[in-house]
């Protein structure tokens, strides 16, 4: 049983929560804990995981709201300035209208009534016992007139006296507290025999278009913010009850609902019928679908789950998106999963079949590739595209995108399925074939040719000083290793290891000081041994000196290519770009030609070289695909691996002997070391590369 990060164990192994308030809560609520801890009263492993995801829900439900007021008072203040006239003056002389003045009072009035309800929270113990009093009239927080920050105050002090004196009597107090007056919902009475008592409504939603508030009206600005205030109040007021009396966890969506569609009152009697109805729903009475019209013939009635699938790709989306270390597949599914409700609609999950699947596969093949990049498509609807391809006026996506389509919503429907949102994934094993995709698999990306090879490792970059760290040294870890552009890029100090006199690669997804780093598989960590010829270049004597201006705190990054800035994919994503461009100004840039390139010249090279295969996948960091080798082996020893590379060589003795070994900046001097610098150009400054010195600030004391 997996054991969250946020649930732990004191001296006395009672289990407790606790974990670090967000940074961008506290920026909003400064007067927040900065840690929020909380016990959870058993020793029990089982009932403490019981207990430790319902407070995590309700953690992320109430920083969910207080981002979405945040996001709201924002937006209000970004509103174009309106015509009313100027009423007062700020400090600074300048005029201010009476309705920035309004948003400003509303908007200070929610955060204050989120902050309230915060420190309601922490007196969920002090709650338990007020309402256990025999002389408090009310059972439950919802019946406390909590409306306004002053009432919420008031309660708040009288719960807090009480439970400091607990023998006083507490009727002098509760005459402060405001008390919201019961609801008293009086069911339709009916003539025996009318209805056939069978099926229990639980809840009734009925859709209609409500006014939309004009914003730059102060009152209507009031208005909405009290109709904000009051959504804020039900929902902390339902949360801590729940909280309280132990009841099942509250659930924002309720399973089973009954939607009215399109309701039409075209007579007194539709209205009289339609008053029925909402009355017997209220009132708990059961009755059946086949004598509904008894009560209103217009409506449609129908038993929905009340997710949308818009909802079910947020849920999906808050569980699973942890676990993409990549912005780029954030950015991706969030428009996949756009893509989908644009082209069925936002339907209920219950509604949604074969016939939606089939309707997103058949209109996937007809959209343009890049929608959201190309300013020729990107504001245009599916149904403007789809007029346009009609137009050939462009060329649809290949197979290959819409089977990335197909798959990212097949594995965000698998989840829905498995969590029983949805009876069936429909879109499991929806795949298109490509008639014109006949090339093989291990043609799709080509090695480099000797002459290329060459062509790469004369240019000025290996004959004079490189511009840049990672231009020099990510070309040669990439022949020499066969490892990704990910991998590489990404590598710290740590990352360099020696054992029995074997320098290696750790190729890990260690998070030291919190920093990213990212595997494409779990059989990627593996351990590659430097190449004697890495080591006769330089490698090392570059690594040590980076790890002596790293201990004497002249360097503040532990990256290998201090220099690199992380992209939007990842730390390769910039060194991508710029090895693509390379390639084109040596004039070797071509389909199939890449950085990954690199990696098909090592694998190739050792297959040519009948290096065991077994050996050469770990080096490559791919599964054995054998039970015995991948469950039961271990990784393959240093020595055996060194042994395997010692008889690859990409580059000849001479071709080595050209290379121009990597010189440092005069920045890079350590200040306190006692030997002669000799990888120092003290004539070479990074003051005058204006992307080097903007790379570098703030990671190099200079």
């Amino acid at each position: 049983m997996t054991t969250p990060s946020y649930l732990l164990q004191n001296n006395f192994n009672i289990y407790y929560f606790r974990q670090r308030t967000p940074s961008d809560i506290t920026v909003i609520l400064p007067s927040v804990k900065k840690e929020i801890k909380l016990s959870l009263n058993t020793k029990d492993k089982k009932i403490a995981l019981q207990k430790v995801r319902e407070v995590k829900f309700w953690q992320e439900e109430f920083f969910k709201i207080i981002r979405e007021l945040n996001l709201k008072e924002r937006s209000m203040r970004s509103l174009i300035e309106t015509d009313d006239e100027y009423v007062e003056t700020d400090v600074f002389g300048n005029e201010i209208s009476k309705v920035d003045i309004e948003r400003a009072k509303q908007a200070i009035e929610e955060q204050r009534l989120v902050q309230q309800f915060s420190l309601l929270f922490e007196r969920k113990d002090r709650l338990e016992s007020f309402f256990k009093r025999d002389e408090v009239p009310a059972s439950t927080l919802s019946e406390i007139d909590l409306s306004s920050v002053n009432k919420i105050n008031k309660f708040m002090a009288v719960v807090d006296l009480l439970s400091k004196n607990p023998e006083q009597s507490a009727a002098p107090y509760l005459l402060q507290i405001n008390y919201n007056e019961p609801k008293v919902i009086k069911p339709y009475v009916y003539g025996e025999g009318e209805f056939l008592r069978s099926i229990k409504i639980k809840k009734l939603s009925i859709r209609r278009d409500e006014p939309q508030l004009d914003l730059n009206n102060p009152s209507h600005i009031k208005r909405r913010s009290f109709s904000e205030r009051k959504k804020i109040n039900s929902f902390f007021t339902k949360a801590i009850d729940d909280e309280i009396q132990n009841k099942e966890k509250f659930q924002k969506n309720n399973s089973e609902n009954i939607i009215l569609e399109d309701i039409e009152l075209d007579t007194e009697d539709d209205a009289v019928n339609l008053h029925k109805l909402i009355s017997l729903i209220k009132s708990g009475t059961d009755f059946n679908f086949e004598n509904l019209k008894k009560i209103t013939s217009t409506s449609t009635v129908v038993s929905k789950n009340t997710l949308k699938i818009s909802e079910l790709f947020e849920k999906f989306y808050r569980e699973r998106s942890k676990e993409w270390n990549s912005q780029k597949t954030h950015t991706t599914n969030l428009a996949i999963y756009k893509i989908c409700i644009e082209i069925i609609g936002d339907i209920y999950a219950d509604e949604l079949d074969y016939r939606h699947a089939n309707i997103v596969v058949d209109t996937l093949q007809l959209l343009p590739p890049n929608r959201n990049k190309n300013k020729d498509f990107k504001d245009k609807s599916i149904d403007e595209l789809l007029k346009m391809k009609s137009e050939d006026k462009y060329t649809p996506m290949k197979a290959q995108n819409v089977n990335k389509y197909l798959e990212r919503l097949s594995e965000a429907f698998e989840w829905c399925y498995r969590r029983k949102y949805i009876e069936e994934n429909y879109f499991k094993g929806f795949k298109v074939k490509d008639k014109n995709q006949k090339i093989k698999q291990s043609e799709l990306r080509d090695r480099f040719n000797d002459d290329e090879i060459n062509t790469i490792i004369s240019n000025e970059i290996y004959t004079l000083n490189p511009a840049r760290t990672f231009y020099y040294w990510l070309p040669l870890l990439g022949l020499y290793t066969g490892a990704r552009l990910q991998e590489v890029s990404q590598l710290r100090l740590s990352d360099i290891r020696q054992n029995k006199r074997i320098w290696y690669f750790d190729i890990n997804e260690i998070n030291e000081n919190n920093e990213q780093k990212q595997l494409k598989t779990i059989n990627s960590r593996r351990k590659i041994p430097i190449h004697k010829d890495l080591i006769r270049l330089g490698f090392i004597e570059y690594y040590r000196h980076l790890k002596e201006l790293y201990n004497n705190e002249q360097l503040t990054i532990d990256l290998i290519f201090p220099d690199l800035i992380r992209g939007r994919d990842g730390w390769g994503h910039n060194p991508a770009k710029w090895f693509s461009r390379h390639l084109t100004t040596l004039g070797i840039k071509k389909k199939g030609k890449s950085f990954h390139s690199f990696r098909h010249t090592f694998a190739d090279s050792l297959k040519q070289n009948l290096a065991p295969t077994n050996v050469v996948e770990e080096l490559l960091g791919h599964s054995h695909n054998s039970l015995s080798l991948d469950e039961y082996g271990k990784e393959y020893e240093l020595k055996t691996k060194l042994e395997v590379l010692e008889n690859y060589k990409p580059l000849t003795d001479e071709q080595i002997f050209k290379i121009k070994k990597f010189k440092f900046w005069k920045e890079f001097a350590a200040n306190n070391s006692m030997v002669v610098q000799k990888n120092i150009d003290f004539n070479r400054s990074i003051l005058k590369n204006k992307h080097l010195k903007s790379a570098l600030t703030g990671r190099l004391k200079f």
